[in-house]
């Protein structure tokens, strides 16, 4: 029998995406000493966070912006999140370290 607690594909490559980036931005521009990565998920809604201690950022207007630096991973958690009807919270500023939270409603998933 299939586990019913299973994420389908679609939704588990979006969310090791969205790992992958913020990850990848911890080690390029954080210098953090800390990351926590907390990952729950119930019948209402599917959430990631990956939080860290590092030298935090000013958040743009729009993540677009961004792009325009060379900097994609925002804009693509960005992209990937709005597919899935989800939700993107980011917060951060220079000194304070950075927390990426992308909650998406568990009504995504076909049963």
């Amino acid at each position: 029998a299939r586990d019913q607690q299973v994420l389908p594909e679609n939704i588990r490559f979006a969310l090791f995406r969205i790992y992958q980036s913020c990850i990848t931005n911890i080690f390029r521009h954080a210098e953090a000493s800390n990351v926590e990565i907390r990952f729950t998920y119930d019948l209402e809604e599917i959430i990631l966070q990956v939080s860290d201690d590092g030298k935090g950022f000013t958040l743009p207007n729009r993540w677009i912006e961004f792009t325009r630096e060379g900097h994609y991973g925002l804009a693509g958690i960005a992209e990937r999140i709005e597919a899935l009807d989800g939700e993107l919270i980011v917060e951060s500023e220079p000194g304070s370290g950075t927390m990426v939270k992308v909650v998406i409603p568990s009504s995504v998933i076909e049963i």
